[in-house]
């Protein structure tokens, strides 16, 4: 997978935003006295896991009030940033395209993830990469909430199933994964009161394929998250630290 995947996975998983059941592309504001047109613009995260400092920039565009194009970059690398592209028709996401530059001066890595509705959610979405190709089926809720995600193989044997609980306040509770090696259950618990900056960025229905929850998460185990918000309630400084040890520093910047 790629480093723009897993940024963006873990960007996700980080701030869990809530969705509701109407099917919506475009980003929408849920929360009284978020600006109409407020955007995340970029972040910049510095990295200090085992000792080793590192420094990433991601910037986001839109078109027609859409996310449009993130580019992700190592600071100090000479390969290039990695980008995605997200296409739309009749204002649905249908297509994301993601390429990495190849260190080894081989052919660029470029991952395509098409999406195939039904009842205006996303029922499937088909990723063909460098590695191979997979299929990824999704079952909600009645509120519209992801609850199942299925991903299979290019045979049609199912290589990973990932399960997901919700709390009374729309926030993730619990993520069960389960492999054909073992089954890993996750719970989430503490979360804080404030805006999820995720819903301002991706379209709704993409949102609604991932576990997001309303409120940013304060903890998970033994890492914690300490946040600084801007005046419309969105983080706009996170601090991760495991044991007390600050691992990660990330700045958002919005069009404010």
């Amino acid at each position: 997978m790629k480093k723009i995947t897993l940024f963006l996975f873990a960007f996700a998983i980080l701030y869990s935003c809530s969705s509701d059941s109407d099917s919506e592309a475009t980003p929408v504001n849920p929360e009284p006295g978020t600006p109409v047109n407020l955007k995340l613009i970029s972040t910049n995260i510095k990295s200090y896991y085992n000792n080793f400092d590192s420094e990433f920039n991601t910037t986001y565009t839109y078109t027609n009030n859409q996310l449009s194009g993130v580019l992700y970059n190592r600071v100090g690398s000479t390969t290039g940033g990695e980008t995605a592209e997200y296409i739309y028709e009749n204002s649905l996401l249908v297509k994301i395209i993601s390429r990495s530059p190849n260190e080894s001066n081989l052919d660029d890595h470029t991952a395509i993830q098409t999406f195939t509705y039904s009842d205006g959610k996303i029922a499937s979405s088909l990723e063909v990469d460098n590695s191979g190709t997979f299929n990824n089926v999704y079952a909600y809720n009645s509120e519209g909430r992801v609850i199942n995600h299925k991903k299979y193989g290019s045979n049609g044997s199912v290589l990973s199933e990932l399960k997901y609980e919700y709390n009374a306040d729309g926030n993730l509770s619990k993520r069960i994964t389960i492999t054909s090696s073992n089954t890993q259950s996750t719970e989430f618990n503490d979360y804080d009161t404030k805006k999820n900056p995720l819903l301002i960025l991706f379209p709704k229905v993409y949102l609604n394929t991932s576990p997001y929850s309303k409120n940013n998460i304060l903890s998970d185990g033994s890492i914690t998250y300490e946040y600084e918000y801007n005046q419309y309630g969105y983080p706009a400084k996170v601090t991760e630290k495991m044991d007390n040890i600050v691992r990660m520093i990330t700045i958002l910047h919005y069009n404010m």
